[in-house]
């Protein structure tokens, strides 16, 4: 009975861990979603201004060192545009 109770614990501390995991990993994409959308906010001004060379290249450098999943959705959102 003691062994049952105890791997019910940790199978629930397992839940929980991951749980908190995948938790911090969509605080994560979130932030970086709202990053991106400073950057192009950022970039759409400058374009305004007749600039935007820089912002872009500092964007294609943070693709170069980050990748997956981020540059899937900025494809994504380039096919949408």
């Amino acid at each position: 009975m003691e062994e049952e109770e105890r791997e019910e614990e940790e199978d629930e501390d397992e839940e929980r861990e991951e749980e908190g995991e995948e938790k911090e990993e969509e605080e994560g994409r979130e932030k970086e979603d709202g990053r991106k959308r400073e950057r192009e906010v950022g970039r759409k001004e400058e374009e305004e201004e007749g600039g935007g060379e820089r912002e872009r290249e500092e964007e294609e450098e943070e693709e170069e060192e980050g990748g997956g999943w981020k540059e899937e959705e900025e494809e994504e959102e380039e096919r949408e545009e």
